[in-house]
């Protein structure tokens, strides 16, 4: 994982992943391929967000969005990111959405993303739980256990 500090990140591995869940939840073949960086639809259909009123406006617009929160730096957020465009393929109710904390630090000051990756689940655009880590088998539980 990578750490946040202050208002720059250090560039830096940190290996404690943590898995926490507003509604009660807790618990901890990869590539270094990245997903698109425009806000076009990658072909997994995972959108990056560019600018703070498009990532509000796209919470606000849909009932179920999942946010990977990343850095091009980010080595981890990279590995786990051919893992998340699965995630998305395989959701019809689900938006999956990238947003890069270096490009909007409003965001992630609003959210307390201290490390990297973190993964957000918001419900009808109220946070609803947090992973924070890269292990793909517990990525793929929190997923499968947010609320519907």
């Amino acid at each position: 994982m990578c750490l946040k500090w202050g208002v720059g990140y250090l560039k830096s591995i940190f290996v404690a992943p943590v898995l926490t869940n507003e509604i009660g939840n807790t618990g901890t073949d990869r590539s270094s391929r990245t997903c698109c960086s425009s806000t076009t639809l990658c072909e997994d259909e995972v959108k990056s967000m560019e600018t703070t009123a498009e990532f509000d406006n796209v919470l606000s617009s849909r009932n179920k969005v999942i946010v990977k929160f990343t850095a091009s730096w980010c080595r981890p957020c990279q590995q786990i990111q051919p893992l998340f465009n699965q995630l998305s393929a395989k959701s019809r109710s689900t938006e999956f959405l990238t947003a890069d904390v270096d490009d909007l630090d409003e965001i992630a000051a609003r959210y307390k993303i201290a490390i990297l990756p973190t993964f957000a689940a918001f419900h009808s655009g109220k946070l609803v739980g947090k992973y924070v880590g890269s292990n793909e088998e517990k990525l793929k539980a929190w997923v499968s256990d947010m609320p519907t």
